[in-house]
């Protein structure tokens, strides 16, 4: 199979995956829900404009010398 086909079988799986699946699986906040998560987002830490958020998902970084306060994760993996 050449480059190109296989970019193509894979970007076909993602479209169908997300016509069939993401309705399904990821619900938007109604307008009402999206006032109060963004009042105790704002409340609670400070951060305006947050309407919803996903929680477990672990995305492994490696620390760089430099700012590493700034990666930590509390999953300790």
């Amino acid at each position: 199979m050449s480059e190109r086909t296989v970019f193509q079988i894979v970007e076909d799986l993602c479209m169908l995956l997300v016509k069939k699946l993401m309705p399904e699986y990821i619900k938007w906040p109604d307008s009402e829900a999206q006032e109060r998560t963004a009042d105790f987002f704002k409340d609670a830490y400070g951060f305006e404009g947050v309407i919803s958020c996903i929680d477990g998902t672990h995305i492994p970084v490696h620390k760089p010398l430099y700012c590493t306060q700034d990666y930590y994760t509390r999953k300790q993996v």
